[in-house]
């Protein structure tokens, strides 16, 4: 499928990914702190405080760092986890 000629743009897929492949480059290993959020500490009463508001997070997160950012109307909270 990758060798037919696309009907759009006239060209082979494949042939294209090997023009685009020398402007890729590898993603780093961790994220752009920045891109996560403003960093936490998850207290030992499994809360942190964003913006003078305290916050739940589950257990298993005590003494965790985790990033906040608002999403909209939403504030996302991220941990890192060793799941893969």
């Amino acid at each position: 499928m990758n060798t037919r000629r696309h009907r759009a743009t006239g060209q082979i897929p494949a042939d294209r990914l090997d023009i685009e492949r020398t402007t890729l480059h590898v993603l780093p290993a961790e994220p752009l702190a920045f891109a996560l959020g403003e960093e936490r500490l998850v207290g030992s009463d499994r809360t942190i405080s964003f913006q003078a508001v305290r916050y739940s997070t589950p257990p298993g997160y005590t003494g965790a760092r985790v990033w906040c950012r608002v999403l909209g109307e939403e504030l996302s909270i991220t941990a890192r986890t060793h799941s893969r």
